[in-house]
Formats: structure tokens, sequence, C-alpha cells
């Protein structure tokens, strides 16, 4: 909700730095926009706090795309990878081929990563989407558009990497970047239920 300057967390104190987002109007009061790979808000994992999320996980975020992504290449919302060696987990938008789809990365060793992604679904510009993923440590994960289950994808693995990669809403400055505005960025220790989803 700033005008300017830096993300306060309302939660917890993992205030996240900002390198060159602006804001705007969000989907509540207001929201970062990401329109570069240099457009990043982040927190080192020296200075974060309750990141290092090893078992379960939930994520969810308002976005708003101004642009979708090409073939084979992603908007992210929310990462803690830093690149080939440093990997922990990420959830984007990707688009495969003409289809887009919701897909969480996680990897157990920081290097070998494992892919989960939801079944097509239609997706626009310039407008609100709640987009949600739940992780469980029995290897769960599932996907949610606009606080609907989309997919369920069994057979993951059941730990993620406690990794030393800085933390990113909006992409990680080296590719993967958001095009658009996100708003009310969430990020859970544990499994939601579909009940808190909606």
């Amino acid at each position: 909700d700033e005008s300017s300057g830096n993300a306060a967390d309302s939660v917890a104190s993992n205030t996240l730095t900002n390198a060159n987002v602006t804001y705007s109007t969000g989907k509540i009061n207001n929201g970062s926009v990401h329109n570069s790979d240099t457009d990043t808000l982040s927190i080192t994992d020296a200075a974060q706090t309750g990141l290092d999320i090893t078992g379960d996980l939930s994520i969810n975020a308002w976005a708003n795309f101004t642009s979708l992504p090409a073939d084979g290449s992603e908007r992210s919302f929310v990462m803690k990878d830093t690149g080939p060696s440093n990997r922990g987990y990420r959830f984007a938008l990707e688009k495969s081929g003409t289809v887009y789809q919701l897909r969480t990365v996680i990897s157990v060793d920081g290097t070998n990563i494992h892919n989960s992604t939801t079944s097509n679904f239609t997706v626009a510009i310039d407008t609100w989407y709640m987009v949600s993923m739940v992780y469980d440590n029995a290897g769960t994960m599932e996907f949610y558009w606009n606080g609907t289950s989309i997919a369920v994808v069994t057979g993951q693995p059941t730990s993620i990497v406690n990794n030393a990669a800085t933390f990113f809403v909006g992409g990680n400055g080296a590719g993967n970047i958001m095009a658009g505005t996100l708003d009310e960025v969430g990020i859970w220790s544990r499994a939601l239920t579909d009940a808190e989803v909606t």
C-alpha cells in the first residue's frame, strides 16, 4: 500500500528493498508496478525471517498483467531463487506453446528443480486475477485461479531446500520478471485450506 520507497511487511519484519518499483492503484489500495527486469522487491537471506520454508508452503497474490509471457517464458510472482546453483521455490505464470498455466518450481538440493503446472486457462491483460498455490510436504501441489482449485499435482518432493537465495517479489532481476501490478502478496509456512484461499 506504499506510494514510494520500500515495501513494508504488514505481518512480520520482512520489509522488501525497492529496486526501481513504482506504486499505483492495486486491487486494494496500492500495488507494486513491475515493468522490466530491474523492477524488483527483495530481501536478502541474511535479513529475512521465516522465508526459508522447507515444508508446507502457500503463496497468494493479486496480479494484473500489462503483457503476457511469450512461449517458454514466465511472469514471476514470488521466488527464493537466484540461479542454477541456488534455487529454492518459485511461483509464476508461464506460457508453454499456446497454453498459459500457473507454475511452481521447487528444489530439494538447490540445483535440481521439480516443476508442477496447472492445466490451461484463459488469461488477459488489464484484468485482476487472484493466483494461489498450496504445497504440502506429503508431495501434493494445488493451484487456484480466482479462488477456485484448477489442478492438483501429486508425487512432488516432500521438502524444499533451505538455501541462501534472496527472496523476491516480481522477479529476481535476471529475467522471469512480472509485467504489471502485484498486490496483497502473502506467503505462509503451512498449507492453506480451500476455504482460506477462497
